[in-house]
C-alpha cells in the first residue's frame, strides 16, 4: 500500500473517532438533561400536589369508581346533569319501591343510575358511554331504556300526574299567569320535534318539512315553566294542531267543566279560564291566539300581541332547557320508537323534578339551534269565529289597561 492511500485511510479514522466522540457527548447531555428534567417535575409535584385535571384519551372503564369520586360537584352535576344530593334522592326513591341491584354480579343500582343520566346528558354513542364505565356497549341502552319506565313509574304520581286538571292546580297557575300578565291562563300548548331514526319502513312518515326525521313532542306548560301535560310519539310530517285535536288533552279541556266554572268577567264578557297557543293551532274559546298582524294593529293589540308572545315564550323555555339539559333530547334518539316515546316522557318527569328542585342549567350545557332547524308550520286561520273574537278583544283591553303598561 502506497504513503497517499496510508494516510487518507488514517484521515478518515480519525474523522470517524472524532465523530464518535462528539455523538457520545450529545447523547451523555441529553441524558443530563433528562435527569433534570425528572427531578425538576418531582420538585414541582412536592411544591403543588394539585393534579392537573386532563382528559384521558383512552378510558379505561373506572370514570364511575375512580374519576366521579376524585372530583367536583361541579364535574358530577356537568355529568350527571343534576346534583348528587338529587341523584342520591333518585337512588333511595328506587330503592324504596324494591329497585336494587338484582345479584351480587349485577352492575350496583347507583352505577345503573349514572349510566343512565350521563347517557342521557351526553351525545356520546352507546360505545364510548360502555367504554368509560367499564361495560359492553349493548348494556348501555337496556339501562337506559330500565331506568325511564322506573322513572315514569316511580315519579310520575307526584311530578307528571294525569290528572292535573284539578280546582286546586288551576287556581295555582292562573294565578302565576296573571302575575305575568295573562289573565285566565292555565297553561301554555306547543310542541317540538325531536330527531329520531325509524325503521325503513316508517321512515316516510317520520320525514318533517326540514328534511329529517322526528316525532313531535305536544305540551302544555306552566307558569313556572313545568309539563302539566306531554303527548308524544306521533310521526314528524304531523302538524301540531293535528296532534292537539286527536289529542286526550282536548277531550279533557272540552269535557271538563272546571275551566267554564272559573270564568271571569273582563270588559263584560265572560272568560273562561283557557289555554295559550300559537298560530298553529285553531283559534277557539279553549285556545287563545295572537291577532294576525303585530306592527300595523291597534294599540291593544300589539300589547295583547306582546303579552301573548311573552306568554308563549315559557313553552319555548321549557323545551329549550328540557334538550339542554339531557342532550341526547336534542342530538337525536336512536332508540326503537316505541322505546324513544318512554325516553323522551321520562326526561319530561326528569325536568320537572329538577325544577322543583331549583336545579339551574350550566353554562356550557349551550345547544346550537341551527344544527337541526324545527319545522314551521302555516297558520290556522280561523279567527272569524265570533265567540274567541270577543274574548280576545275583552282580554287585550283589559291588558292594556294595566297600571305597569
Amino acid at each position: 500500500m502506497d504513503d497517499n492511500r496510508r494516510n487518507q485511510i488514517t484521515s478518515l479514522m480519525l474523522l470517524m473517532k472524532d465523530y464518535n466522540d462528539r455523538f457520545m457527548r450529545n447523547l451523555l447531555e441529553l441524558q443530563k438533561l433528562e435527569e433534570e428534567s425528572t427531578k425538576l417535575l418531582l420538585v414541582l409535584a412536592e411544591e403543588d400536589p394539585i393534579g392537573i385535571p386532563f382528559k384521558r384519551e383512552h378510558p379505561d372503564g373506572k370514570f364511575w369508581e375512580r374519576d366521579v369520586p376524585q372530583n367536583s360537584d361541579d364535574f358530577f352535576k356537568d355529568n350527571f346533569r343534576m346534583e348528587r344530593e338529587h341523584f342520591d334522592e333518585i337512588v333511595e326513591r328506587f330503592r324504596s319501591v324494591g329497585i336494587k341491584q338484582e345479584s351480587p354480579n349485577a352492575i350496583a343500582l347507583e352505577k345503573r343510575i349514572a349510566i343512565a343520566l350521563y347517557a342521557l346528558g351526553s351525545s356520546k354513542d352507546y360505545r364510548k358511554v360502555g367504554r368509560l364505565f367499564g361495560i359492553p356497549s349493548s348494556m348501555v341502552p337496556k339501562i337506559l331504556t330500565e331506568f325511564c319506565r322506573f322513572i315514569c313509574r316511580v315519579f310520575s304520581t307526584e311530578y307528571l300526574p294525569p290528572e292535573f286538571l284539578t280546582q286546586e292546580k288551576l287556581e295555582e297557575c292562573v294565578s302565576g299567569f296573571e302575575e305575568l300578565g295573562f289573565p285566565q291562563c292555565f297553561g301554555v300548548l306547543d310542541g317540538t320535534h325531536i330527531e329520531v331514526r325509524p325503521p325503513i319502513s316508517d321512515a316516510e312518515d317520520y320525514y318533517n318539512i326540514k328534511g329529517w326525521y322526528s316525532t313531535i313532542l305536544i305540551a302544555l306548560v306552566d307558569h313556572r315553566g313545568r309539563f302539566l301535560y306531554v303527548n308524544t310519539g306521533c310521526q314528524g310530517r304531523c302538524s301540531k294542531s293535528q296532534i292537539y285535536e286527536a289529542s286526550t288533552l282536548k277531550k279533557m279541556v272540552n269535557s271538563s267543566d272546571i275551566l267554564k266554572a272559573n270564568s271571569k268577567t273582563i270588559e263584560e264578557v265572560d272568560v273562561p279560564v283557557l289555554l295559550v297557543g300559537d298560530s298553529a293551532f285553531r283559534f277557539s274559546t279553549a285556545v287563545m291566539k295572537a291577532y294576525p298582524f303585530e306592527n300595523n294593529g291597534q294599540e291593544n293589540e300589539i300589547i295583547f300581541n306582546d303579552a301573548h308572545s311573552k306568554t308563549k315564550r315559557l313553552a319555548e323555555n321549557a323545551f329549550r332547557q328540557l334538550k339542554c339539559r339531557f342532550s341526547r333530547i336534542h342530538r337525536g334518539l336512536d332508540n326503537r320508537n316505541r322505546k324513544a316515546t318512554g325516553i323522551i316522557i321520562a326526561c319530561c318527569i326528569l325536568h320537572n323534578f329538577l325544577n322543583c328542585k331549583n336545579s339551574d342549567l350550566m353554562d356550557n350545557w349551550k345547544i346550537d339551534d341551527s344544527e337541526r332547524a324545527q319545522p314551521e308550520e302555516s297558520d290556522s286561520f280561523t279567527d272569524f269565529l265570533a265567540a274567541p273574537v270577543t274574548m280576545r278583544n275583552a282580554i287585550s283591553y283589559f291588558i292594556n289597561k294595566q297600571p305597569d303598561r
